[in-house]
């Protein structure tokens, strides 16, 4: 879908109605979030409240819009141009309009418990996929010496081995799998 730009004024303009930038801090400070994620989150909110807010038709055509699901697609569009994180990482329609679903549930208890909802592993996962070259060399050595191992065991054994390391079970699937990739291209060759 391609907005106008009197489209595209009419719903940022709406969106910003939304904003809600006193819950930044609190977010950074939960969830040791960057401002840039912490922002992130409270623009994809505002566009899920925006997109709740318009209830029919005639809101949809004041936007230049048809009905919801074209506002929907004209949501999916701008959370990739405006990088609204949280909705810009989800792809169909069906799982926006579920996110959407859920957020609106938790919003009952609260704007902040729903803000939280948005909040994934994926925003916050920078520092848990920090890990240096020695851990990785073991890493590499430990699954090329025990391929049947899954992930989990490789992680209690890099636990074991370096106990001050900060890193997730995902974490350690994901440079697992990238070991396993970089393997099958060296087979390939």
């Amino acid at each position: 879908m391609k907005l106008t730009k009197k489209q595209n004024d009419k719903i940022v303009k709406l969106h910003s109605s939304f904003l809600r930038f006193e819950f930044i801090d609190k977010l950074i400070n939960d969830f040791n979030l960057s401002n840039v994620n912490s922002y992130n989150i409270i623009t994809s909110a505002a566009a899920i409240e925006m997109y709740t807010h318009v209830k029919g038709i005639k809101e949809c055509q004041y936007l230049g819009l048809k009905d919801k699901k074209e506002l929907l697609s004209a949501v999916m569009v701008l959370s990739k141009e405006m990088q609204w994180t949280a909705l810009s990482k989800t792809s169909s329609v069906g799982r926006i309009r579920k996110k959407i679903s859920s957020f609106k549930k938790v919003m009952e208890s609260g704007y902040y418990e729903a803000l939280k909802k948005l909040v994934t592993g994926k925003i916050n996962n920078t520092n848990a996929r920090k890990i240096t070259d020695e851990q990785l060399l073991f890493l590499q050595t430990y699954k090329l010496q025990n391929l049947q191992s899954g992930y989990k065991k490789v992680y209690t054994e890099l636990k074991l081995k370096f106990p001050e390391i900060e890193i997730t079970k995902l974490a350690v699937l994901y440079h697992l799998r990238k070991i396993e990739i970089e393997c099958f291209k060296s087979r390939m060759k």
